[in-house]
C-alpha cells in the first residue's frame, strides 16, 4: 500500500523488531505444548481493526506509541454485532 514502510533498511519498528527478546516467548510458551500457536501482529501505528471477538487467548505487547483497545465480557461476544 502506500506510504507502506519497507521490511528493510532503517526504520524504528524494525529496530524494535530485531531487538524484541523473541528467546523469553520461547521460553514463556514452550510449556504450553506443540499445539501451542502465535501469531505476531505488527503495523505502523496507522491500522485499525474492526470489532471482533477471538476464540483464543491475546497478548497485547504494544512496543511504541498508543493503542486505543475495547475490551467486553465474554458473556457478551455474541451482542458485538
Amino acid at each position: 500500500p502506500a506510504g507502506a514502510v519497507p521490511m528493510t533498511g532503517k526504520h524504528p519498528f524494525l529496530d524494535d523488531l530485531y531487538g524484541a527478546d523473541w528467546a523469553w516467548l520461547n521460553r514463556v510458551t514452550e510449556p504450553l505444548g506443540p499445539y501451542f500457536l502465535s501469531s505476531l501482529w505488527a503495523g505502523d501505528g496507522e491500522g485499525v481493526t474492526p470489532l471482533h471477538y477471538d476464540c483464543k487467548d491475546n497478548f497485547l505487547c504494544q512496543l511504541r506509541g498508543k493503542k486505543h483497545v475495547l475490551l467486553a465480557p465474554v458473556a457478551r461476544c455474541f451482542d458485538v454485532y
